[in-house]
């Protein structure tokens, strides 16, 4: 078990997840967006990320589907709540033995679950 899947990744899947950040130079982004993350309202991203956020109900007639890792250890399920609460119609699925990577954990229910949303709700042009 590792902390963002409550399933052992197989090597071959462990290592795709690691091979973008395989050098220290290929690390550089992801640093630099960890540290992109506003704590507070200093930050130089914060009003950036709080324009968005105020403009996010411009997208509530869109079709949303929320699918969730209740174990995930960073986006816990008071981040569904929140997210619940600005997209109040959109489809939640929460699996309960899902972490982080839900993809991992919930693939053979939420793979067809995507399949079916997206068949449902084909994209449009904006």
């Amino acid at each position: 078990t590792t902390m963002a899947s409550q399933r052992r990744l197989s090597k071959k899947i462990k290592d795709g997840y690691l091979h973008p950040y395989n050098s220290p130079k290929n690390r550089v982004a992801i640093n630099a967006f960890v540290q992109d993350i506003p704590m507070d309202d200093t930050h130089p991203s914060y009003k950036t990320l709080a324009q968005i956020q105020e403009n996010l109900w411009l997208l509530e007639q869109k079709p949303c589907l929320l699918a969730w890792g209740m174990k995930d250890f960073c986006f816990t399920p008071e981040f569904l709540k929140r997210w619940q609460s600005i997209f109040p119609q959109a489809t939640s699925i929460c699996y309960d033995d899902a972490g982080h990577y839900v993809l991992e954990d919930a693939k053979d229910d939420l793979c067809p679950t995507i399949r079916k949303f997206l068949l449902k709700h084909p994209i449009q042009a904006m």
